[in-house]
């Protein structure tokens, strides 16, 4: 019988290394799913605490109470003009049933907000100021957002006054219709039509279940809107459904926990208020955060394969997949200006070299960066493809030779420093440069382009086998 320890020894050995040995290719039918989700849940908890996400959501709350009375103001705004301004305070309320006096007074700066802006040229500044701090919160979502898919590029400032305006306009829309359904739902409810009767459970049903929807479909939004990267419908889904469903459960716990919280409010008074608001805002921002997480975790599970292994590679195992991932960008291109099959599966890009390959996709990834930095090759777009990246050669293709590539490799980078170590440790520099220039006279005769047949030829025999 197994022991308790050695049980858990063999969990915590799969979590942390055989789950990462199980690729799609490894799995077939119903076990890729549930594999694929357990690898997500891992990799987004890891990441979340990586990257300190409740530091971050803490910051985000901070942008949060500057933006509030801005936000009810539009809200307001925009309600006033569907005349939803009553079921939109009514929700607004039920969220923080405990919090009655603090919901009030942010309703009455909103209004006194919308008052100052309501003429003249006082009207154009107070829309511009009202704007620029809601687009400046959004900017600071999409920072975060882009942080945690490792996106250094943000919008350009045209794209972010156009993009963030409609998403602006949009929220508050989705919730005046929701709100609308709702309301047209239960007057549908009111008749007294037997007509109508068999169906009134699922109406029911329907209006309790519109908030988690509708959650979850904001949710979807913001993770797929706000970053500046191409994020995928399904992962988007799955991370919002997620996100959608902690809200939710968080939300009830919130507002029935706060019936515990007498005795707080007799000590501080209304300001108990404040604290509460502070500790909703951050742990929605927290739940946020973490599906943006599982959302990037979901997306880019075949990039941590093998992680463990390639963080520990050795240099020589490196520099062997590097030269069979240059043999394949220099054989595709060997006798013609590129290939001649032009379907996406064939295009060279970091992707489908992995997959053909059979590599993991951070190890992939690393050996192409380095051929880039050492000008070995480049990247380019696809002619029939536009949105697409691949790369080619940028060496003479029938020329290029492994002991050419290891050189490009080897001096690629700087190796004069103030301290000249190479004229005071003479011997040992030359002795270096000589055991070098025979990898480099041992690879003279061996060109990129034949590498890649005998390699191919392996990888097929290995999938036969």
């Amino acid at each position: 019988m197994i022991s308790p320890v050695s049980a858990a020894q063999r969990i915590w050995r799969f979590l942390t290394h055989d789950l990462w040995h199980l690729t799609p290719d490894d799995l077939r039918g119903i076990w890729r799913v549930p594999v694929n989700i357990l690898k997500a849940l891992i990799l987004s908890v890891k990441f979340f605490v990586r990257d300190n996400m409740s530091d971050k959501a803490s910051a985000l709350t901070y942008y949060t109470i500057f933006a509030v009375v801005p936000l009810m103001a539009l809200l307001l705004a925009i309600g006033k003009g569907f005349n939803f301004q009553e079921v939109l305070q009514q929700n607004v309320r039920d969220y923080f049933p405990m919090q009655q006096e603090l919901v009030d007074q942010v309703f009455g700066f909103a209004n006194r907000y919308l008052q100052q802006t309501h003429t003249g040229l006082i009207m154009g500044i107070g829309i511009v100021m009202l704007l620029w701090v809601l687009i400046s919160m959004i900017g600071n979502i999409e920072n975060v957002l882009n942080g945690i898919w490792q996106q250094k590029k943000s919008r350009s400032t045209l794209r972010k006054i156009t993009d963030y305006i409609a998403i602006i306009l949009t929220i508050p829309l989705l919730i005046i219709l929701s709100s609308g359904a709702q309301i047209f739902i239960q007057g549908f409810l009111r008749q007294d039509d037997d007509a109508f009767r068999f169906i009134s459970t699922g109406l029911v049903t329907a209006i309790q279940w519109t908030p988690w929807v509708v959650t979850i479909l904001l949710f979807t939004a913001l993770y797929i809107v706000i970053p500046n990267t191409k994020v995928r419908f399904v992962n988007a889904l799955i991370a919002g459904t997620i996100a959608g469903i902690g809200f939710q459960v968080f939300q009830m716990l919130y507002i029935n926990g706060q019936i515990w919280v007498s005795r707080y409010n007799a000590i501080y008074g209304s300001f108990a208020a404040v604290p509460l608001l502070l500790l909703w805002i951050q742990m929605s921002w927290i739940i946020c955060l973490y599906g943006a997480e599982l959302c990037y975790a979901a997306q880019n599970i075949r990039n941590y394969d093998y992680e463990s292994d390639v963080q520990n590679i050795s240099r020589r195992y490196a520099d062997f997949v590097t030269i069979l991932i240059a043999a394949k960008i220099y054989a595709s291109f060997r006798g013609t200006a590129a290939s001649a099959d032009t379907s996406e599966e064939a295009l060279l890009t970091t992707e489908n070299i992995g997959n053909q390959l059979h590599l993991p996709s951070r190890l992939t990834q690393m050996c192409i960066s380095t051929l880039a930095d050492s000008h070995i090759i480049c990247e380019t777009v696809n002619p029939n493809h536009p949105d697409i990246h691949e790369w080619m050669p940028r060496k003479d293709i029938s020329a290029y030779t492994i002991g050419d590539l290891l050189r490009d490799i080897d001096e690629n980078g700087i190796e004069r420093f103030n301290y000249g170590y190479e004229e005071t440790f003479p011997q040992e520099w030359k002795t270096l440069l000589s055991m070098r220039q025979a990898q480099y006279e041992a690879g003279s005769e061996a060109r990129l382009c034949d590498v890649q047949l005998h390699a191919q030829e392996l990888l097929d025999e290995t999938d036969k086998k």
